[in-house]
């Protein structure tokens, strides 16, 4: 489970259990989220992470590290 720890006081813990099917090439996959809170009515982005994992040819798999992005002056 990737996890970022007291980042400014705070704790965030993200899983994902990510699979692809080895197709003989290799995949390369990333993404990146962003987590909203409500204050006063309007949405703020709170913090946006960056992960992803890598496939190889052969069917080894890689894991990309969780990384903040950024975090919101509304914290």
């Amino acid at each position: 489970m990737s996890g970022v720890k007291n980042v400014d006081g705070y704790s965030l813990t993200f899983y994902d259990h990510p699979n692809r099917i080895p197709r003989g090439f290799n995949i390369y996959w990333r993404a990146e989220l962003s987590l909203a809170g409500k204050i006063g009515g309007v949405y703020h982005e709170i913090t946006t992470l960056k992960y992803g994992f890598n496939v190889s040819a052969a069917g080894s798999y890689s894991i990309q590290p969780l990384f903040i992005n950024s975090l919101s002056q509304h914290l």
